[in-house]
């Protein structure tokens, strides 16, 4: 979690604060809170003031004060500057001045304030800080996460995902650094592939006749041998008509390159024709074939920035209203052109991928080659190569096809003050498209929509530095790798949260033909209208949460199973590690919450049942009976996870969960929590010492406090972690005699604790020669104890 504060990294923060607040939530029913409002440079804090009374004409909200008999603690709602869209200040009514806040992951918020001129302070704040001038003025620069260094070893590089695609070992391609100072283009990677035959002034005579200097780079190779370059549209010119040799070459090489066995080259141009020809009247334009004979020129008809900024602003207000009936839904849906664009740029990547299987090698371009170019390339790749549908591989298209050549983040997404006209939804259109292919492909991909969902909201939070900058050189410059955190690391350490359930890696194996018919495409509900959308128990959710609780009880499985391997290697029995094991993997949990065998147990081996609190390995010597000692370890981890639909509240700060991604299971309690960013988290994530791998696991504050208090609790009591049982092996009298007289030995009064750390092996505890008292860090449990009464020993 973040070690944030308001204040952090600066000497100095501009503060705007307004008491006696409501805010109005659109959903559910108008929800109205009392509190007071808070405007720092990097955030919006609104904090409740339980008890307060809100204004006689405002809907009051229900539970506010109490729920279910527990005493609520004050709720903060915390919001990054850089992700408020709009801000706007309405007329005064009696219950305060409106400002109503609209966020670019389409949240609509209303705060009345009391007197008329503090609204107008928070509305210029707001205005301000939401669009800072400089880039180093953003919230990546001042957030600091615990025991993470800023400058962090790369996840993704440019040359790594060219060697994986085998270029390295090609004969038609190479990696050329001609602009490794930014000399061709300051907007391209410093490293780009191009065709093997292209010398040094072939490619500088191809960048001075492409728009920006973005010269024809190949961006994927196909198994088959078949490429998708991408560049900026040729500086033809329409009243005195211009070529270029040098370009007519380079292409002529991609051409001969196909491996169809004909020189030929796909070219698409993204944009409508009429777009194309204005283009070419201002002195830009498109591939004339009288100059490139061996080219077939293909137009698209995605439409340009400002086309989609529009459709986005009807999406929006749409999502806004309260529909009657669903003529006048689908009506305002379809006005809005927003799934005909989507089902536009999955045609054009459609046929990039036919052309690809084909054969044909493909040049991509638009205008200037970030926006549409980098959205059907984006598509196409996912279409043609399973890695880009797993984790890895879906990051490192991101980086190479949008981060690396330049897409213009800064200024699409509006991050800093200037020009609104270059802001456009381009990269949410992208993941429209995604999410598209995965209603009709549910099985072929490793992640699910909510991870869809985290990148979209990231990219606009600014609290990492993946996504900030125009191009590589601006990074650089900014120093982005040294001075912010890395979003892929995060998205890493949640990655449980991400997993689709319904992934087969097996069917996952190779090229994908979509379904370009107008009823597979459909209005991402869950992306526009997350916050008005009330909680739904789906097969996928379900699913998520099973797989999940499954992992972790299967990795605390693999730990148990490894102890008794060590006390049974311990004790010269290996051969009884493999029955021990049979004994734990025929345990389930019975209904009335004990574990229980599911058939019968091996004579020699026993069974004794205990309700939740440890677990309990014991080998005695029947023949004597006089002694018996056992290994006990107190784990908690939960066994019954709570369902996403029944939860309402998080039961420490007892807010109401938040849509989808704030629900996080706590995997010692199995109760549902908030996982909302905060000064005073619910959630931490950190590794469990029961726990066999190290991953991170979310765990709650009141179990991340109580677990020593759980751990001490008496054998066979009852707590509501975790399930205590027990598996007694018959040893023999000899090695019970050795481990009595070695265990005698200990100079102990009553008990002895020899435990490091909970994460140690009991056999090394046995095996020590230590005499003094040391206490197991987590739970503080008893280890080995020895009777003084019975003679008897435990351990």
């Amino acid at each position: 979690m973040s070690n944030w504060s308001p204040s952090s990294g600066m000497d100095s923060i501009r503060t705007t604060r307004a008491e006696n607040v409501v805010l109005q939530l659109r959903y559910p029913s108008n929800t109205t809170i009392p509190g007071n409002l808070s405007i720092v440079v990097t955030h919006l804090i609104f904090n409740e003031t339980i008890g307060q009374t809100s204004p006689k004409n405002v809907n009051k909200s229900e539970g506010l004060n109490s729920l279910n008999g527990k005493k609520k603690k004050p709720r903060e709602i915390m919001i990054a500057m850089s992700l408020i869209w709009k801000v706007d200040k309405q007329t005064p009514t009696p219950n305060g001045t409106p400002l109503v806040l609209l966020t670019k992951n389409f949240r609509s918020l209303t705060f009345y304030i009391p007197k008329e001129q503090e609204a107008h302070n928070l509305f210029t704040a707001i205005s301000e800080c939401s669009r800072p001038n400089n880039l180093d003025e953003l919230y990546a620069f001042l957030y600091t996460i615990n025991g993470v260094p800023r400058h962090t070893p790369d996840v993704y590089t440019l040359e790594g995902e060219y060697r994986r695609m085998g270029i390295l070992h090609s004969e038609q391609w190479r990696i050329d650094d001609s602009n490794k100072d930014f000399f061709l283009s300051d907007t391209y990677p410093a490293s780009i592939v191009v065709p093997i035959l292209c010398n040094k002034f072939t490619i500088e005579g191809s960048a001075k006749f492409r728009s920006r200097g973005r010269l024809p780079a190949l961006t994927y190779l196909h198994k088959n041998g078949a490429a998708i370059c991408r560049s900026s549209q040729p500086l033809v010119g329409m009243v005195k008509v211009a070529r270029s040799t040098e370009d007519e070459d380079f292409l002529a090489h991609i051409a001969k390159n196909s491996p169809c066995g004909k020189k030929i080259l796909l070219v698409v141009d993204t944009r409508p024709r009429a777009n194309a020809m204005v283009n070419k009247a201002q002195g830009k334009g498109y591939e004339l074939e009288e100059y490139y004979p061996f080219i077939r020129l293909q137009f698209d008809a995605i439409e340009n920035i400002h086309v989609m900024r529009s459709s986005m602003q009807k999406i929006v207000e749409m999502c806004e209203k309260r529909y009657n009936t669903m003529a006048a839904y689908l009506s305002d849906l379809s006005s809005s052109g927003w799934l005909r664009h989507i089902r536009c740029i999955v045609d054009s990547a459609a046929n990039i991928a036919r052309s690809v299987l084909d054969g044909v090698n493909v040049l991509v371009h638009c205008s200037d080659g970030w926006d549409r170019t980098s959205q059907v390339c984006s598509v196409a790749q996912i279409l043609l190569d399973p890695y880009y549908r797993t984790f890895d591989g879906f990051m490192a298209l991101i980086e190479k096809d949008w981060i690396s050549f330049g897409h213009k983040f800064t200024h699409r997404c509006n991050f800093l003050a200037g020009d609104n006209r270059e802001e456009s939804p381009v990269f949410t259109q992208f993941l429209d498209c995604v999410w598209q292919l995965m209603n009709q492909f549910p099985t072929i991909f490793q992640f699910n929509e909510l991870f869809l969902i985290e990148i979209h909201t990231e990219l606009y939070t600014c609290r990492f530095g993946t996504f900030l900058g125009n191009n590589e050189k601006e990074r650089m410059d900014y120093k982005l790798k040294e001075k912010t955190h890395c979003l892929w690391y995060y998205m890493q350490d949640h990655r449980a949260s991400f997993v689709n359930p319904f992934y087969h890696e097996s069917r996952n194996n190779g090229p994908v033909t979509v379904d370009l018919s107008a009823s597979k495409f459909r209005f991402w509900s869950h992306m526009y209208k997350l916050w008005d959308t009330p909680t739904q128990q789906t097969p996928e959710s379900i699913l998520t949460r099973l797989n999940k609780q499954n992992a972790v009880l299967l990795d605390h499985y693999k730990y148990l199973e490894k102890k008794v391997r060590d006390l049974n290697k311990m004790l010269g029995m290996e051969d009884r590690t493999r029955e021990a094991s049979d004994v734990l993997s025929k345990l389930r949990v019975s209904e009335d919450g004990l574990m229980e065998p599911e058939e019968s147990i091996e004579s020699g081996v026993t069974l004794e049942m205990f309700p939740a609190d440890a677990v309990e390995v014991s080998i005695s010597d029947s023949s004597s009976g006089n002694w018996d000692t056992s290994i006990t370890a107190n784990y908690v981890i939960g066994l019954s996870w709570e369902d996403t639909i029944t939860s309402k509240n998080c039961p420490i700060c007892m807010d109401p969960l938040e849509p989808i991604f704030s629900k996080v299971h706590c995997v010692r309690c199995g109760k549902i929590h908030c996982g909302k960013q905060s000064t005073d988290p619910c959630i931490e994530m950190r590794p469990l010492p029961e726990l066999l791998s190290s991953n991170k696991v979310p765990i709650c504050k009141s179990c991340s406090s109580s677990a020593a208090e759980v751990s001490q609790s008496p054998a066979g009591s009852s707590s509501k972690f975790g399930t205590r049982f027990m598996v007694k092996l018959d040893a023999p009298k000899d090695v019970t005699s050795s481990l009595e007289s070695s265990m005698s030995s200990l100079s102990v009064d009553q008990s002895l604790s020899a435990c490091a750390s909970s994460s140690d092996l009991v056999g090394d505890y046995l095996g020590s020669d230590r005499q003094q008292d040391i206490i197991d860090p987590l739970s503080g449990s008893v280890i080995i104890q020895r009777d003084a009464a019975s003679g008897s020993s435990q351990t």
